[in-house]
């Protein structure tokens, strides 16, 4: 006894410690076993290690207040519970066996130093789960929470006061659980009824939109209205009413006019909408890539696309976003025109040589074609057809610039550009198609039907972009300011 009293004496020493006759802690008790201590433990904790024959009464066992280490048989209190032999089970099994268990699960200590720290963690949890479950709000809000609910609650808050040295696990999962319920339920008691955006409408605005969604419900010849609700921002909200059913479907679609926009050609949106109340607004509109939209009129058209084909057209209105001052509006817009009639002539100019190299590239390629291919002349169309290629490299990079949507916002006459974009494509894939020819990888009379539609395809569009740009090139001339792009089509 005395040799393993001093061996242990540095793991656990009751110097310092806190004397306590009968009414010491119920869960100060540590149990020495195969040169290591488990704790520290609760006497129910230790009778249950008893009777399922874990421990034995031949163990020594220790808390504060006693001199040294004493079997377990020599204190009264576990006597009754006592085995002699322990199930073969050693110092491995006994480890294994108190990790697996959740709720016996035993706290192994290497020194003095750890157990300290364990406690004052231990601690400090129980301080935050009494200052939670004794907080006045849960007072405030016990009625409103479901009878489960409350019992559960009730249930740790009884168990808080069993044993000081509960296991940190289980603590930290009690103030997970109660720390959500009351948030929980805090947001549900404090949090009235959402307001509609309806409230804060001016009474005008208010009856108009009231007057419009109380009318009979129909699919037939609806009504619908619609109102800003500030048009001088460039991210505008529409408000709108209907009698509509709740269900129907709605779109909204957006144009701003050209002639009029502020910083860009063009603007196209389109809001698909299922009606869940027949008053509602709009989010901000913004362009795709979540900026602003410019400054001008817009023509906004509304229809029903799930009512019956005469009754679909419900709305149609112009509107000025994103204008705080008129006058300051019209100076900009006057000095944005002249800034676009001048890039509207590079453009005009761009556009007619490009027409030009393209038509070369095209009469180049099928004439080396027809001579390379008669004369089975490889070395000669390798030659030509590197310098093609490098030359109409020259093109697609002048056109890779089209996939920024920031860059197609600038130009003028996008729809020429995209009609050559698709040219130099169409180009490129001929000339592939004689290479193959050339090199004897494709049988020419297999791809002769899709060179010849090729040859057609690109001879029409490069008469289509000629008498296109002929035709902008005298609106440009007739007019002043802004020029007319009257007859500009998007596809022949």
């Amino acid at each position: 006894m005395d040799r393993l009293s001093s061996e242990t004496q540095h793991i656990v020493s009751p110097v310092n410690q806190q004397v306590i006759e009968d009414g010491h802690q119920l869960s100060d008790w540590f149990i020495f076993r195969d040169e290591r201590h488990f704790g520290p433990l609760s006497s129910k904790q230790v009778s249950r290690y008893l009777l399922k024959k874990w421990i034995s009464i031949d163990h020594f066992i220790w808390r504060p207040g006693f001199s040294q280490w004493t079997k377990i048989k020599e204190i009264e209190c576990f006597r009754a519970c006592g085995s002699e032999v322990i199930k073969n089970m050693n110092d491995n099994d006994f480890s294994r066996a108190a990790r697996v268990g959740t709720i016996d699960r035993i706290q192994f200590e290497q020194n003095q130093s750890d157990l300290s720290f364990t406690n004052q963690v231990q601690t400090g949890v129980e301080t935050i789960i009494d200052e939670v479950v004794q907080s006045p709000i849960i007072e405030k809000i016990k009625g409103k929470i479901p009878a489960p609910y409350m019992a559960k609650i009730d249930r740790m808050v009884s168990s808080v006061g069993m044993s000081r040295r509960e296991w940190l696990y289980r603590r930290a999962s009690m103030i997970l659980f109660i720390m959500t319920l009351v948030i929980g339920v805090t947001l549900l008691v404090t949090s009235g009824p959402e307001k509609s955006f309806v409230d804060e409408l001016p009474s005008d605005v208010k009856q108009k939109l009231y007057s419009v969604s109380q009318l009979p419900e129909t699919t037939q010849k609806a009504s619908f209205t619609l109102i800003e609700k500030d048009s001088s921002l460039r991210d505008p909200v529409l408000m709108a009413a209907t009698n509509l059913p709740v269900g129907s479907q709605v779109r909204i679609q957006i144009s701003g006019d050209p002639t009029t926009l502020l910083g860009a050609h063009r603007f196209q949106k389109v809001i698909e909408l299922s009606l869940s109340s027949k008053i509602f607004q709009t989010q901000p509109i913004r362009e795709v890539t979540g900026q602003f939209i410019p400054a001008g009129f817009y023509d906004v058209k509304v229809t029903c696309t799930s009512c019956a084909k005469g009754d679909q057209d419900l709305y149609e209105h112009r509107y000025l976003f994103g204008v705080e001052n008129h006058e300051s509006y019209k100076a900009e817009l006057r000095s944005f025109h002249e800034q676009t009639r001048q890039n509207a002539r590079l453009e005009l100019n761009e556009i007619a040589d490009v027409v030009d190299s393209l038509r070369t590239q095209y009469k180049t390629s099928i004439d080396s074609f027809v001579k390379d291919s008669t004369n089975e002349d490889r070395k000669s169309w390798g030659l030509f057809s590197s310098n093609w290629l490098e030359r109409q490299n020259k093109l697609i990079e002048l056109f890779e610039q089209m996939k920024s949507r920031e860059f197609r916002k600038q130009i003028y006459y996008l729809p020429l550009y995209e009609r050559l974009n698709r040219v130099t494509g169409q180009l490129f894939e001929l000339h592939m198609l004689q290479d193959r020819v050339i090199s004897k990888e494709a049988n020419a009379e297999k791809i002769a039907e899709m060179t010849s539609e090729l040859s057609q395809q690109i001879n029409l569009s490069l008469l289509f972009v000629k008498s296109q740009h002929d035709l902008m090139n005298a609106n440009y001339n007739k007019s002043k300011g802004l020029p007319s792009k009257v007859g500009l089509k998007l596809k022949d």
